[in-house]
């Protein structure tokens, strides 16, 4: 997005505010899948803070800068927490060069009165796939006109509410529809409301992300917000607009052309579980989304989560080789979390292994009695077989379809961490992946709190597993591996 832009360094807003003389363009793109920066043609720092070259150094949070400006159409926005991530001086025809600053949180709109200080109380997320997620289509109560020949449907709001982090958050969902001879109109729409008091600046790595991840979970492709609203606690005791749009980056990969004009029940067959399905298996969304905030805070479980997320991204650059590896790289950091990673030797080597550490003299025992050790670690085909087994009949019914599963992950994951290994056969390769990944989901759903029936209980009627699993019964009962 091009603008002009400028750093504000007012304490407080004023009641005319008007930008200043000397502004500098550039371009605000997103980078990478979650950051914001701002490329400048000159030196921002040069024009609005004094300095000839150079930038603020970053040591505090006081370091961080607010930065102004107005896109091409006249429309208002306000960077915050901004830090200068270099100075390029090679141009003599720009002044000061290129500069690239990094950017916190992005304000849209009429907000020259905001700034890192400001709070907000309640928070506001819609989320691709949010919609088709929550909204229930197959109990929807119609209504024909025989003589226009249009069946509609419209149902009320529904808010379902709970408690997430001591904090209230509603999940509000309708749906509408109508058919005729000629067309037929879907409309569904779905938010998350949060009501917390926090720094404008800790909403998305508090709030926005980590349901961000959930949904991606859910939806089994990349989600992202597109739509994100705020009411702000009133500052400086004057009169301003309390409503407030925000912005992050989607993921580089969200443009899909399929999706396009893909209807809700469409979307809904795609992913790994709706609202209704969770129902269906006992679990309600406030024990959902407690859960997921409950596991989020270890580290293992957050890594295994975001491999699964890496491996099953469509379009964003990934082979088969680095989305395998993701997969088996989660699948490790599961084990890690859930498991036990060692465990005894026999009992005759137990007790072999005993009576030569008690030997070991007083002055060899730090470096020797830890290589006499009375447990191994396990292998990472234990690991994934030990992972499997806890899955219950989704595990046992991948393993029917399947038999050499296990073993295979590890064969062709060697083989992808080499890249003077190539696999002989792609497609078995794609069939690890696809086994890799529902053991990956299920064991994920257990460790956020759902038991391994309620598990079983969503994944085994799921259509993409459904027909994935008869890919691998069609490929693997018959020998073509």
């Amino acid at each position: 997005m091009y603008g002009e832009w400028w750093i504000d360094t007012r304490k407080r807003p004023p009641k005319n505010y008007k930008p200043p003389k000397h502004t500098v363009a550039g371009d605000l793109l997103a980078d990478g899948m979650s950051d914001w920066a701002l490329e400048t043609i000159g030196s921002l720092t040069a024009e609005s803070i004094g300095q000839q070259r150079g930038s603020p150094v970053v040591e505090t949070e006081d370091d961080l800068v607010t930065i102004r400006g107005t896109d091409s159409a006249g429309k208002s926005y306000s960077l915050l927490g901004c830090y200068d991530i270099n100075s390029i001086m090679q141009s003599s025809s720009v002044r000061d060069g290129v500069q690239r600053w990094a950017v916190s949180t992005i304000v849209e709109g009429d907000s020259t009165w905001v700034d890192r200080d400001s709070k907000v109380e309640e928070i506001s997320i819609s989320f691709r796939d949010l919609a088709a997620w929550a909204t229930d289509v197959r109990n929807s109560p119609y209504t024909y006109d025989a003589d226009a020949h249009v069946m509609s449907f419209h149902g009320a709001w529904n808010d379902e509410e709970s408690l997430v982090q001591d904090c209230p958050v509603r999940l509000r969902h309708g749906f509408s529809w109508s058919s005729s001879d000629s067309r037929f109109v879907a409309d569904a729409s779905a938010s998350i409301t949060i009501s917390d008091t926090l720094k404008l600046q800790q909403v998305a790595e508090k709030w926005i992300r980590p349901i961000n991840e959930l949904m991606s979970l859910l939806a089994m492709r990349p989600s992202f917000p597109i739509g994100i609203g705020a009411h702000l606690l009133e500052r400086f005791g004057r009169e301003r607009p309390t409503e407030i749009d925000i912005r992050i980056p989607q993921p580089l990969d969200h443009v899909d052309e399929d999706d396009a004009e893909e209807g809700i029940v469409s979307q809904q067959l795609k992913m790994l579980v709706t609202r209704v399905g969770l129902q269906g298996a006992g679990v309600t969304f406030e024990a959902l989304v407690g859960g997921w905030f409950a596991v989020r805070n270890d580290d293992k479980l957050r890594v295994a989560f975001e491999r699964l997320a890496d491996s099953q991204a469509k379009t964003s650059g990934f082979s088969f080789d680095d989305s395998l590896l993701h997969a088996c790289n989660g699948l490790e950091s599961l084990h890690a979390a859930c498991f036990d990673g060692s465990e005894s030797v026999d009992a005759d080597t137990k007790e072999i292994l005993t009576r030569l550490q008690e030997a070991v003299p007083d002055s060899h025992k730090e470096l020797l009695v830890p290589r006499l050790a009375t447990t191994r670690n396990k292998s990472f085909v234990e690991k994934v077989d030990e992972i499997t087994q806890s899955c219950g009949d989704t595990g046992r019914a991948i393993l029917e379809a399947y038999s050499n599963l296990v073993p295979d992950i590890n064969n062709f994951r060697t083989r992808a961490a080499h890249a003077n290994t190539k696999p002989k056969d792609a497609t078995g390769q794609i069939d690890v992946l696809i086994g890799s990944q529902w053991l990956l989901r299920h064991s994920l759903l257990q460790a956020l709190g759902v038991s391994t029936a309620e598990c079983d209980a969503i994944i085994l009627p799921n259509f993409t597993f459904k027909g994935q699993l008869r890919r691998l019964e069609a490929r693997h009962a018959s020998g073509t591996t």
